[in-house]
């Protein structure tokens, strides 16, 4: 079961304050949101995400995937 997902972000501090990048990423200033933006945005990782975990089930049951048209259409609504 995957219950654990991991990111690397390539991106250094502005000011070479790692603590205050992080705290900037987790806590953002809501005047920075465009909404439509991280609306898209997040659709593009959910589907991301749902074509990963699909992929990893199949594979647990060594069934060959292949993402086409079918199987992504539905994914994204």
């Amino acid at each position: 079961m995957v219950d654990k997902v991991m990111y690397r972000l390539n991106i250094k501090p502005y000011d070479n304050d790692y603590g205050n990048m992080i705290n900037r990423l987790l806590y953002p200033d809501e005047s920075l949101f465009n909404n439509e933006f991280c609306y898209e945005l997040w659709k593009e990782i959910n589907l991301d995400e749902s074509i990963q975990y699909f992929k990893y089930h199949m594979n647990k049951v060594k069934f060959d995937t292949v993402i086409g048209e079918k199987t992504e259409e539905p994914l994204k609504g």
